[in-house]
């Protein structure tokens, strides 16, 4: 944030949404651990770029492609395992 050309506010991107954590999300989906990255992890995407606008477009990409891949693991796993079973 600048006011008259002083920076006043300077904002980290959570450790989640940086480019090497990115990198993990786009080679493996299942290693992403939803809970451990917090409760909010798509809703705080969606709200990166007003914080970092040069990142923020490839953090909610990220972030969708995060949600896709495990949404097809989750189907794979249903398919494969049956719907009555209870571990699903």
């Amino acid at each position: 944030m600048n006011h008259e050309g002083v920076k006043v506010v300077t904002v980290d991107i959570p450790k989640q949404y940086k480019a090497s954590y990115r990198n993990m999300y786009k080679a493996d989906a299942e290693s992403v651990d939803l809970q451990a990255l917090g409760p909010n992890f798509y809703n705080l995407a969606l709200k990166m770029p007003a914080i970092d606008r040069f990142q923020g477009r490839d953090i909610i990409e990220s972030a969708l492609q995060v949600c896709f891949k495990t949404y097809i693991i989750y189907l794979d796993r249903k398919v494969i395992l049956g719907e009555d079973n209870p571990m699903i």
